[in-house]
């Protein structure tokens, strides 16, 4: 094989990798959505659940046949194992959630929130480091990993504020902890998707 087409070959497999980003975050999204709805996922995140499998599938099958290094081989893999896991606690968080969601005191639901926005754009940027292989912006997604740590125990903090004061029952956060704690695997698969992008040198 030459070096052009296995340049491009491994071209297709970073497209696909960007693309189960693409679909991560768009589930991220759609799962955060259900904490307002009454009802559950709608049945199409399933398909999207099983097309993040088969992109998984089709970058091994082809990093097998393209022949490039083995540093940017294990990075795809890698990547590729860190958006399933995500998928992974996406698909648990969606299952595990009650409908509806108990209503929460209005400081714990904003931290929800912006833990949830700033979850959702930790693995936006995270989907760009596959595409712009930029340094700069893949140390940007270590570091803001630590600013997403300290918002989640900020949260922990007013569950446990929440327990104390007695004005919700142990049952009725037992779903914020749920989701705090995936957001927080979330967040720690992004960065280092970031970390692995690197290895992803396509010049």
């Amino acid at each position: 094989m030459s070096s052009s087409s296995a340049e491009s070959g491994f071209q297709r497999i970073v497209d696909a990798l960007t693309e189960s980003a693409r679909t991560c975050q768009a589930r991220l999204a759609e799962v955060t959505r259900t904490l307002e709805r009454s009802n559950g996922l709608d049945a199409m995140q399933d398909d999207e659940a099983q097309h993040l499998q088969r992109i998984e599938a089709w970058v091994i099958e082809g990093l097998a046949s393209h022949g490039g290094s083995a540093v940017r081989a294990v990075s795809a893999l890698r990547i590729a194992n860190d958006l399933r896991r995500i998928d992974q606690l996406l698909s648990d968080l969606a299952r595990r959630l009650p409908h509806p969601m108990p209503a929460l005191p209005g400081d714990t639901a904003d931290q929800v929130h912006h833990v949830i926005e700033l979850t959702l754009v930790q693995l936006g940027a995270s989907q760009d480091c596959l595409t712009t292989q930029n340094l700069g912006r893949i140390q940007r997604v270590v570091s803001e990993e630590t600013f997403l740590d300290d918002w989640y125990d900020i949260l922990l903090g007013d569950v446990l504020d929440e327990l104390a004061e007695k004005r919700l029952s142990k049952a009725d956060l037992i779903p914020v902890l749920t989701v705090a704690r995936a957001l927080e695997s979330i967040g720690d698969h992004a960065r280092d998707i970031a970390i692995n992008a690197a290895a992803l040198d396509r010049s």
